[in-house]
């Protein structure tokens, strides 16, 4: 039964291989293993600061320093993080179960990120297209 349900929510290649999970951040935090070494989009509240930049299921837990409920998050050097820090944002990158961020604090890192954009409430993620990924 999972494979039917990865199968519903995976971007596919042109040979049928799945290359982008959509899931949730809860997901990632509670079945890590799942997910570990796969590409993933999700939505979560970010917050960008030194030795401190993470995607949080929700802004209290970014304001309480809840790290356990959130995962390490490494942008490209590149990323304007003023029009992304202190919102909701829907990611997509890599995800490692192993690497917990400074100091071990997080439940997992995502990095190699190649998309980071505000979210809108009400809004449906938009699927990148499988040539631009």
């Amino acid at each position: 039964m999972p494979a039917v349900i990865d199968s519903l929510r995976c971007g596919s290649d042109r040979n049928g291989y799945c290359t982008l999970y959509d899931v949730s951040l809860a997901e990632l935090i509670t079945v890590p293993e799942r997910f570990d070494g796969k590409r993933v989009r999700v939505v979560g509240y970010a917050h960008f600061e030194f030795e401190g930049s993470g995607l949080y299921l929700h802004r209290e837990d970014s304001e309480h320093l809840l790290t356990k409920n959130g995962v390490w998050l490494t942008t490209p050097a590149h990323t304007d993080l003023r029009r992304v820090n202190d919102r909701y944002v829907l990611v997509e990158g890599l995800f490692v179960a192993r690497e917990h961020g400074h100091m071990g604090m997080w439940s997992g890192t995502i990095r190699e990120v190649t998309r980071l954009d505000p979210w809108r409430a009400g809004e449906a993620p938009t699927k990148t297209p499988v040539a631009q990924r």
